[in-house]
């Protein structure tokens, strides 16, 4: 059985770390490099980070921000925002990046996607794809205009594929941020049409939720807001599932010591009393 990953995303706006609910708030959370290094720590098995305006901007991901990170994260990097070209992507695979994520240009220059394949090789090259559900469809999603266009994501999902895509990164604007589970049917109908690996983004706001969308036979688990929040967060969810098909973590955590909100459960009280200070010989021990 192929082991699931756990993608921690880190969403750019330049130079900052954001928050975001929805693709419309965003709250500052400070440098991404903090944050890279954190999860890493945690035992993370992949970060992906984006700068979500800078196409908008007309330029791309600054590359000093992959040097910074990779110098202290060793967890592979995938990295995205902006890219228009083999030239920009050979840039920021020199500074660190192990793979390229492009979104709207899938549309704008299909043939990017199948010249990036051939330099840097399929397992390299990520397709992004935002959605939304309108009715029982899901809708490719323009971060640009904030508008659906005239693509279905499974024709996209489709399209990826044989422009020579290696992996496709699938994120619910619907659910961004809000901590309710994943589209699940969407998820299920994206992994039965094409034969890459899947990343499932969107949603997650208890590890419950990671075993959910696990079923729908998806490669990977990306988490950006939820991991943000508890010390160990990463550690805590893989205690929590306990899944052959998730790599374990070594920081020791037992799977009944995790809430299902993912937190550390309380130790009795009893327990708790024995590991107090006392005063001995006039000091504190």
């Amino acid at each position: 059985m192929d082991n699931k990953r756990i993608v921690g995303k880190i969403l750019i706006d330049r130079n900052l770390a954001i928050q975001s609910k929805g693709f419309s708030t965003y709250l500052p959370l400070g440098k991404p490099e903090i944050l890279a290094e954190f999860l890493d720590q945690w035992q993370v098995d992949e970060v992906l980070l984006i700068d979500r305006t800078a196409s908008i901007r007309g330029e791309v991901i600054d590359a000093d921000i992959i040097s910074t990170v990779v110098e202290v994260c060793r967890s592979p990097l995938t990295v995205g925002g902006g890219i228009a070209s083999v030239e920009q992507a050979e840039v920021l695979v020199n500074k660190g990046a192990d793979r390229i994520a492009i979104n709207s240009e899938l549309h704008t220059k299909p043939n990017l996607v199948t010249q990036l394949s051939d330099m840097l090789g399929r397992q390299a090259v990520v397709v992004s794809l935002d959605f939304v559900m309108q009715g029982q469809q899901a809708l490719v999603f323009d971060h640009k205009t904030k508008t659906t266009g005239q693509y279905q994501l499974l024709d996209a999902c489709k399209l990826a594929e044989d422009k020579g895509a290696g992996e496709l990164f699938i994120h619910s604007v619907d659910r961004d941020g809000l901590g309710t589970g994943y589209e699940l049917d969407v998820y299920q109908k994206v992994v039965s049409s094409v034969a890459i690996p899947v990343i499932a983004s969107g949603g997650y706001g208890k590890p419950s939720h990671v075993q959910d969308v696990i079923t729908t036979g998806v490669n990977a688990i990306a988490i950006g807001n939820g991991l943000n929040y508890v010390e160990h967060s990463i550690a805590l969810i893989k205690a929590y599932l306990n899944s052959a098909s998730i790599r374990k973590s070594d920081m020791g955590y037992l799977a009944e010591q995790v809430s299902e909100e993912g937190r550390l459960i309380k130790q009795q009280d009893d327990y708790l009393d024995g590991l107090k200070f006392v005063k001995r010989e006039g000091r504190w021990v």
